[in-house]
């Protein structure tokens, strides 16, 4: 019964053991990816903020152009942005989390609207005539068109999902290698907001860039869509939408640390090893590669009964117990054992059926036992044979 409960016990450790190293790197990956998310998400509650003065937010963009005149206007509200659209610019940080059909009813309304990285299917309801034609680095880059406020702003920071026309006849002005687009003077397309953001203003022409293509009317409005937006829950949009980029951000990372994860383990086992066949492995490499397998794991109670195993085999031999598996056969072999080595039945019975050992020591100790009680049986057995 005691032997029962330390071999639970023991496979409970030996399972702890393996797992725990794995446990821990997933614990501080997972703790890695939730701060990054957290960081990401609060970098992304500021983007385009004209209140915010954080790197990415825009309110030096804002102060500059409330001192030469332009009344300035925050909204998180689809139905409030589009209220105060009339004869405006309006600026859309996010027009995908809005949805196509809203940002088509606020170009209709404002006077210019601009987008900052829109999806193909708000470039079709907003009739841009471009899609987009790919992605690249935000950098400096000169302007190379005809548009009067990228020819005054000269080179900027820009970049993002470029752009390209899909219909040639189309007045288009593609300017920055496609991050900035202009259709008929009112529809304002940027790869990314970097040019309007604090950390890029004082930078090359991003100011004027920024100035230009913002100034124009008297009332600008900012229309930054939120989550929580009324307007916005009607349904249409997808679960995923509506994750912030920082969790998606965090969930890539956390994928990819995964497979690494998973790769490290994997390389554990060590490269396939092909060799001729038939194999012959020696008894004695089996016994090491075991014992090493059972030292690294602290595997003891395998390692005692491989002991025990081998040692009741030779004492059922050498005493001529009856059964091939003295296992089954145990009193016999403990009676035996203890008559012809002269020890007590109770210290044979513990060195062949006793407990596992708790400890490295114990073991040792068992490995001595079960030498001594074979040496004494040889000794005995001798004896008797010579006599």
């Amino acid at each position: 019964m005691s032997t029962g409960s330390t071999a639970v016990g023991s496979d409970a450790g030996r399972i702890w053991r393996a797992a725990r190293m794995p446990l821990a790197i997933a614990f501080v990956v997972v703790m890695l990816g939730v701060v990054t998310a957290l960081v990401r998400g609060g970098e992304d509650a500021d983007a385009l903020d004209p209140q915010s003065p954080a790197p990415n937010g825009t309110r030096a963009l804002a102060q500059i152009l409330a001192v030469e005149g332009v009344r300035s206007e925050l909204l998180y509200g689809f139905d409030d942005a589009l209220a105060a659209s009339t004869g405006a610019t309006v600026i859309v940080s996010a027009p995908s989390i809005a949805g196509a059909e809203r940002i088509a009813d606020l170009a209709a309304s404002a006077q210019r609207i601009v987008l900052i990285a829109p999806s193909d299917e708000v470039l079709t309801a907003v009739d841009a005539g471009v899609v987009t034609a790919g992605y690249d680095r935000v950098d400096a880059r000169e302007p190379a068109c005809e548009n009067a406020d990228a020819g005054v702003a000269q080179r900027a920071v820009t970049g993002g999902y470029l752009f390209e026309p899909d219909e040639p006849e189309r007045r288009v002005d593609v300017c920055y290698e496609g991050s900035l687009v202009v259709v008929d003077g009112d529809t304002v397309i940027l790869g990314m907001g970097d040019p309007l953001m604090n950390r890029n203003l004082g930078e090359h022409g991003n100011a004027a860039l920024a100035m230009r293509l913002l100034g124009s009317t008297e009332s600008l409005v900012w229309y930054l869509p939120s989550t929580s937006d009324a307007a916005l829950s009607d349904g249409d949009q997808s679960l995923f939408a509506l994750i912030p980029d920082g969790w998606k951000f965090g969930a890539v990372q956390l994928g990819i640390a995964a497979v690494f994860l998973a790769v490290w383990r994997a390389r554990r086992l060590g490269p396939v090893v092909i060799e001729p066949l038939p194999v012959v492995v020696h008894a004695a490499e089996t016994t090491e590669g075991r014992a090493r397998l059972y030292r690294r794991t602290s595997d003891r109670a395998h390692a005692a009964d491989a002991l025990r195993s081998a040692a009741r085999a030779r004492i059922a031999r050498a005493l001529a117990v009856p059964g091939a598996a003295p296992e089954g056969n145990g009193d016999a072999l403990v009676d035996a054992a203890a008559k012809n080595a002269r020890i007590g039945s109770g210290a044979v019975r513990a060195a062949l059926f006793g407990a596992a050992p708790q400890s490295d020591g114990e073991l040792v100790q068992l490995a001595e036992d079960l030498d001594d009680l074979e040496k004494r049986i040889t000794k005995r057995h001798q004896e008797g044979n010579t006599t």
